[in-house]
């Protein structure tokens, strides 16, 4: 079981507030204020946050034990984007520079450690989001690429601490990776949240490492993760959609959970047991702990273009009439009373299947998802999905499939093309 201490930032009434959750004890406080929050970052030093309060400019503060917040001196007063802390105390920012247009806008990588100036690292051609230091002090970073018509993507750059920068290799092993974040841990590994074609609601967390070139090791679809443990040894994740804070080691067989917030937890950062201390004295005395959760339901190894497949106990049939004609049929069949309250539970998962790139950015257009309707074979919905990819489509008894996990259903079958009547 692990111990130590996390600093989350909770949404509150449109802004974050702060809360620190002991994980040994199973216990959290919030701290006093509210504010913007865009990242957090830490090391024995300092708590910091990127972010502002109501009429403020986004940069970066230092948290006190009391919750204060106080200006961070290097950076006072300038507009960052992207915090990363490393565990020397070396705070890397991005800061972009005009240029022809927003889109083109390149960004400065600006560092300053306990004992130097602020210099620049890195002169970016175009964006670069989120840097992360590593345990070498190299800086990974997502790349924007080119525009290309409606879609520009980003790409995975390692800064290294002699100024060079490298460009391993991303898409070829993870298939339709769009990446967004990344966390670099003290252990050499990184872990990247990103998801999957159109889809801005399919989180997934990959483990990965870099060696003679990127290697993605596992992923765990829908887990959003925040920072890893000063040792190197856990990450803090969170479940999409459910505000639940979740402690897990890097094979992510077991976790241990944290409090159920009332609202999303947004970014995180593990405070280092130095500063743990000066926050919540005596965080690392008691190692009793929160329930452990076991992951290895939700485990998959990542291979192109692979469906996955449902456990033991949970048939999958009919799936070669997706993206037939537009309209997919769902029937569940068993004889479990609740699976008419767990299909109407997927319905919102389903009802999101869809998104589409505009010109004005990124705008969700739902499949039209019908109410769950009885029948005396099962419950059944339909989805009207004629312009939804098959990728996307081929998703739907991943989602059914874990609300019946979650309702304790374990036999059941998901017909996606009944051959009874249900019109």
């Amino acid at each position: 079981m692990p111990a130590g201490t996390v600093c989350v930032a909770v949404h509150d009434g449109g802004m974050q507030r702060l809360v620190l959750f002991d994980v040994g004890r199973g216990t959290s406080e919030a701290l006093g204020e509210r504010l913007w929050v865009d990242d957090i970052g830490s090391w024995d030093g300092a708590l910091l946050v990127k972010g502002h309060r109501d009429g403020d400019s986004t940069t970066v503060w230092m948290v006190e034990p009391s919750g204060e917040l106080q200006a961070f001196a290097p950076l006072e007063g300038r507009g960052v984007h992207g915090l990363g802390v490393g565990p020397d105390g070396t705070v890397v920012v991005g800061v972009p520079y005009e240029g022809a247009g927003w889109w083109h806008r390149g960004t400065d990588l600006l560092a300053v450690s306990p004992s130097s100036e602020l210099r620049l690292i890195y002169q970016g051609r175009l964006l670069l989001w989120y840097p992360t230091v590593g345990p070498d002090g190299s800086v990974a970073v997502l790349e924007q690429t080119e525009r290309r018509g409606r879609v520009g993507r980003k790409r995975l750059l390692v800064v290294r601490p002699d100024g060079t920068a490298e460009r391993p290799g991303l898409e070829e092993l993870t298939n339709r990776w769009f990446p967004s974040r990344i966390h670099w841990g003290p252990a050499g590994l990184l872990a990247l949240e990103g998801r999957v074609g159109k889809d801005e609601d399919s989180g997934w967390l990959a483990m990965a490492i870099l060696d003679e070139r990127f290697r993605v090791v596992e992923h765990f679809q829908e887990f959003k993760p925040h920072a890893w443990s000063p040792d190197g040894g856990t990450l803090l994740t969170t479940w999409r959609g459910n505000p639940l804070v979740t402690v897990a080691t890097p094979g992510f067989r077991d976790a241990w959970t944290g409090p159920r917030f009332p609202m999303p937890v947004s970014c995180g950062t593990w405070l280092p047991p130095y500063l743990a201390l000066r926050f919540v004295p005596g965080s690392a005395d008691d190692v009793s702990g929160p329930p452990d959760v076991n992951f290895t339901d939700y485990r998959t190894e990542i291979i192109p273009a692979q469906r996955t497949t449902s456990p033991a106990g949970i048939a999958v049939v009919g799936t070669e009439a997706l993206g037939g004609d537009g309209t997919v049929r769902v029937h569940l069949r068993g004889d479990h009373p609740l699976l008419g309250v767990t299909l109407d539970g997927a319905r919102s998962d389903l009802y999101r299947l869809d998104t589409d790139l505009s010109e004005e950015g990124e705008i969700e257009i739902p499949c039209f998802v019908s109410d769950v309707q009885s029948h005396p074979a099962g419950p059944w919905l339909w989805i009207d999905a004629n312009d939804t990819d098959l990728y996307l489509l081929e998703r739907i008894p991943t989602i059914v499939t874990r609300h019946l996990q979650a309702a304790g259903i374990t036999d059941a079958t998901i017909d996606l093309d009944p051959d009874v009547d249900l019109l």
